[in-house]
């Protein structure tokens, strides 16, 4: 198909040959099938569409070509293709130093969990305290006594102390809790130096998702090929010529069903490839706990949890992607229809529709994660009981609603410990790239 004319065409054409074999349709530009020279060369794509080669694009066309979608175009799409294929040594030596640095990382946190997390919960105060002071400090100085956003500001600098002697008590209340959280992550910690396989898990669902993500846009690409080719002008607004012409694709109700079915089917499968990691990671890790003692290493069985995932789990873990699936694809829906209805700021009606757009998008992610939270607990409980989803979901919240101290801090020192791992590892890394590209040849 050759969409600059709306026509399907035996053979890509080029300037230096012609265009004889044909089938016209009804928006086609052109009106016949006799030979004529191509206005640039084209390669075949997809064994579906004739695509420009770029070089061959007449300079007037390459402005079009190059801003495609804003400022972002072909020739994006050519430098990022060339950085990769020049500098593809510095991308395997940032990946390998990414598995030195986590390896590092969770050796000083087997080692050091407790000094950490004690730290961590220390900054934690006395950022309070510091921010408690900053703002009484600022109110003090720039506004006189009796002002309005002074007393504003006292009032906040009070509620960030209050704030702080809840935290302090909530720690003080809960420091046994704080202990076994403490363990947990020095159990984590340990679980990923006994066993530095389990990062295959990751990587083979990340290859999964891949591999779909490059299917489902070829499948994609054929089913929007199914429409009609309607034929559109470049018209100037001011002198009404011509300027160029362009091809869009009309579909029918029943293509369109098809393509929201089958995002709502891509969603569902990356879902699933996503919870298939995180089962096969939980089973590992609970093979790995209880069969370890002082005198016996874990049985880290990663095929053990691949094998209950096909055999024994399967549908649990497809209606708990099924879950997640539902979610994205109400908010995939919802921001379809707010970039729809999104109109002039300064209309009042446009700006409550634009607050209640933003409430339900906020609703819609707070959602998003309490499923994700739900659908957690509820493949651990699968994993050690081998019950339902629903009986495991309902005994996972429970068990959390039973210990909301430990697991609260857990989450809580856990969340603390992976965003100082995230920064020192990417600082780290950023700073390998750079000598890596400023001093290899």
């Amino acid at each position: 198909m050759w969409p600059a004319y709306s026509v399907c065409v035996s053979a890509c054409p080029n300037v230096n040959n012609t265009v004889a074999d044909c089938k016209l349709s009804e928006n086609s530009i052109v009106k016949s099938c006799e030979p004529q020279p191509g206005p640039y060369d084209s390669r075949l794509f997809l064994d579906r569409w004739c695509f420009p080669v770029y070089s061959s694009l007449d300079p007037s066309l390459t402005t079009e070509y190059n801003n495609v979608i804003g400022q972002f175009g072909l020739d994006d799409l050519e430098m990022y293709a060339r950085d990769i294929r020049l500098s593809w040594k510095v991308y395997l030596i940032c990946v390998f130093s990414i598995f030195v640095l986590i390896f590092f990382w969770n050796l000083m946190l087997n080692q050091f969990a407790e000094i950490l997390a004690w730290f961590a919960i220390f900054l934690c105060a006395a950022g309070l305290a510091i921010l408690a002071f900053g703002i009484k400090y600022y109110s003090d100085s720039n506004y006189p006594e009796g002002d309005t956003t002074g007393k504003w500001l006292n009032i906040g600098s009070y509620v960030v102390w209050g704030f702080l002697g809840i935290f302090i008590l909530a720690v003080l209340c809960s420091y046994q809790a704080i202990k076994i959280s403490i363990r947990v992550l020095k159990v984590a910690a340990k679980v990923i130096m006994s066993n530095l396989r389990m990062i295959i898990v990751p990587v083979v669902g990340i290859v999964a998702i891949l591999a779909w993500i490059l299917f489902f846009a070829y499948s994609l690409l054929w089913l929007m090929s199914c429409g009609d080719m309607k034929s559109n002008q470049y018209i100037n607004p001011v002198t009404n010529e011509v300027m160029g012409t362009y091809v869009t694709y009309v579909w029918t109700d029943t293509e369109k069903y098809y393509m929201w079915a089958s995002l709502f089917y891509f969603l569902w499968i990356v879902a699933f490839s996503l919870a298939a990691t995180q089962y096969v990671l939980i089973v590992a890790v609970a093979s790995w706990y209880f069969t370890q003692n002082a005198d016996r290493r874990g049985d880290f069985s990663i095929m053990r949890g691949y094998y209950w995932l096909w055999r024994y789990n399967l549908g649990s873990i497809l209606f708990g992607s099924f879950l997640i699936a539902v979610v994205w694809f109400i908010r995939i829906v919802f921001e379809y229809i707010a970039a729809k209805l999104k109109s002039d700021g300064e209309d009042p009606l446009a700006q409550a529709a634009q607050c209640i757009a933003n409430c339900v998008r906020c609703c819609l992610a707070c959602c998003n994660k309490f499923i994700k939270y739900i659908n957690e607990t509820a493949y651990c409980q699968i994993a050690l009981t081998g019950q339902n989803f629903c009986t495991s979901a309902i005994e996972g919240c429970l068990l959390t609603l039973k210990h909301v101290a430990t697991f609260s801090f857990a989450r809580g020192i856990g969340g603390i410990f992976n965003l100082l791992g995230k920064c020192a590892v990417t600082v780290c890394n950023c700073i390998v790239a750079y000598l890596c590209i400023a001093y290899l040849p």
